[in-house]
């Protein structure tokens, strides 16, 4: 649950950002590279990795996961893409903004309250006063 939390705060980070900074110019855009398996894997015993379907009883590696090179893909793709020049608070997955979340699609897009304007407004109010506290 923390994790998806996380993730959504990134989210709102980057509307809350393209918010109160895009007219100037600065735009901050959440990228999502999929996922890949990295070193991080080795924290994660055999047995949680085959019950999130990660690999298999061999230990072969789930097919749904990307390569290195795919999971850099969108973030090269959202620093580089003229379509996304000057456009920001966005949700960016596989080389393209993410589409709203559905039951059809229950590991892809993005649900309206990660891109919610309010939300973004209340995780920026509460991050400047955790870390604007005196002392």
């Amino acid at each position: 649950m923390a994790y998806g939390q996380s993730k959504t705060a990134n989210v709102l980070f980057a509307v809350g950002m393209t918010q109160r900074f895009g007219a100037e110019g600065i735009n901050a855009n959440a990228v999502h590279p999929g996922g890949v398996m990295t070193g991080l894997q080795k924290h994660v015993s055999h047995e949680e990795q085959l019950k999130m379907g990660w690999i298999d009883e061999a230990g072969a590696q789930n097919s749904r996961f990307k390569s290195t090179e795919q999971g850099a893909a969108t973030s090269i793709w959202a620093a580089v893409a003229p379509e996304l020049e000057g456009v920001g608070g966005l949700y960016l997955e596989d080389c393209a903004i993410a589409k709203p979340w559905s039951d059809d699609t229950p590991t892809s897009g993005v649900k309206p309250y990660a891109l919610n304007p309010d939300n973004a407004e209340r995780l920026w109010s509460v991050s400047e006063g955790l870390v604007m506290r005196p002392g």
